[in-house]
């Protein structure tokens, strides 16, 4: 399958769950209010930000081995399953003794942290599954596990919302269980013996999940802290009210992340079986092209579209959306350069970046959050995506001479390319 296709195909699996949890933001606003609305973000936020932390690397050792096709990658699998499953039970041990403490005393919330924290342990096995799929290049797969989260988190939410028995209880239950619940779609057999795609047995590469899973590690948690901390720490800094705010307009930030996202996915797989300097740029400029297109859209029906969904209680939300959504596009050549860094074998320098960006992030958090509530941290996540993406840039450039500017000079041909992705997606569409 063509890189082109991989990237289109990998798009909707990544669009189409930001756009059902759209349809689920105002469910739940109206469900549970903005005091609620925060209430459910302070539960699952820990349960977000470990499973993002304690993967040790290790999917995307998976992807990087098995896309290399090098010898030793079925010990690699089983001993970085061992990894995960004992991180998950450390991970979920954690965010229940540091319930009381980020639910500030409050029983009920303390609670509502620790029943999400027992998803932490599957969550990770799931994604242990899904770095297995994309070193194979099976993105078919990955975009349904996606799409089959968020329609069943969807259906959750709506089967509770209609008869009025959501509550943060029960909207925090959905939230955990369907974090995980449609990975079940990788366990399923695949067609045909010939797509099996076993794991390769024999290479003269030597397989470590240890050191490549702990380099670029480093950066995940970073990027995980950066992405999550803020709503894990507003409640003891802040207010529920504000963490609603925030909450609400950092879900809708997110559609703009798609093609990033699903792009870099895709880039990281096949970057690691065959780097290519031209690719990585021209990634850079059409995901950065797409991306701005997207938010400058969710920008300007913003200040219509969030009272109209949300509720008038949520209106001050706007300007949070407006500082994330520049946030979103600052930061986008950056993400693709730490890509790159990634799959050439160097993620420790990916993870150097993430780590400063989030102790730049961390900081500001802790001075914003406080006195200007959630359009403070909003800040704090803009400074913290410029930080890391311009360092990543740095970094890429001066170790493997890829030139920053490439990542920004837009060509007429970037255009044609972008035309041949939608193609390559019709026709797969097309064809029965």
């Amino acid at each position: 399958m063509s890189v082109s296709r991989s990237i289109a195909i990998n798009t909707v699996g990544k669009l189409i769950p930001p756009v059902l949890a759209l349809a689920t933001q105002p469910l739940l606003a109206l469900g549970l209010g903005v005091s609620g609305r925060g209430e459910l973000a302070a539960a699952t936020a820990p349960l977000m930000l470990v499973t993002a932390i304690l993967t040790f690397g290790v999917p995307d050792a998976f992807t990087h081995y098995i896309a290399r096709r090098v010898g030793g990658a079925r010990q690699l699998v089983r001993r970085g399953f061992i990894v995960l499953a004992l991180a998950g039970v450390l991970g979920s041990g954690i965010v229940a003794a540091l319930a009381p403490v980020l639910a500030q005393d409050e029983e009920g919330l303390a609670a509502l942290i620790t029943i999400a924290g027992a998803g932490i342990i599957p969550s990770l096995l799931v994604s242990g599954l899904r770095g297995i799929a994309a070193g194979h290049h099976l993105w078919h797969r990955i975009a349904f596990e996606r799409i089959l989260g968020a329609v069943l988190r969807f259906i959750g939410v709506l089967v509770l919302f209609l008869p009025g028995l959501l509550t943060p209880l029960t909207a925090t239950i959905v939230f955990a269980v369907t974090n995980f619940l449609s990975g079940v779609v990788f366990l399923w057999p695949r067609r045909g013996a010939a797509s099996a795609a076993p794991l390769p047995e024999a290479s003269g590469e030597r397989v470590s999940v240890v050191s490549y899973g702990f380099r670029i590690w480093l950066g995940t948690a970073a990027g995980a802290l950066m992405a999550r901390v803020d709503q894990v720490v507003m409640t003891p800094l802040s207010t529920l009210e504000q963490l609603g705010l925030y909450a609400v307009a950092a879900s809708v930030s997110e559609v703009a992340l798609v093609f990033n996202t699903a792009i870099r996915e895709v880039l990281f797989s096949a970057e690691s079986e065959s780097p290519q300097e031209r690719r990585i740029a021209l990634a850079s400029r059409l995901s950065t092209l797409i991306t701005f297109t997207i938010a400058l859209g969710i920008a300007v029906v913003s200040p219509w579209a969030f009272p109209l969904l949300f509720g008038e209680g949520f209106a001050a939300g706007v300007p949070v959306l407006w500082v994330l959504l520049l946030a979103v596009v600052l930061g986008n050549p950056g993400s693709v350069a730490g890509v790159a860094l990634s799959s050439r074998g160097k993620p420790e320098l990916r993870s150097a970046a993430l780590a400063i960006a989030v102790t730049v992030n961390v900081v500001l958090v802790a001075l914003l959050a406080a006195p200007f509530g959630a359009l403070g941290v909003a800040f704090a996540t803009l400074a913290g995506n410029v930080v890391a993406g311009n360092l990543c840039m740095v970094f890429l450039r001066r170790r493997f001479g890829v030139p920053i500017r490439s990542f920004y000079a837009f060509q007429v041909n970037d255009l044609r390319e972008l035309r041949v992705m939608l193609n390559n997606l019709l026709r797969r569409k097309a064809t029965p």
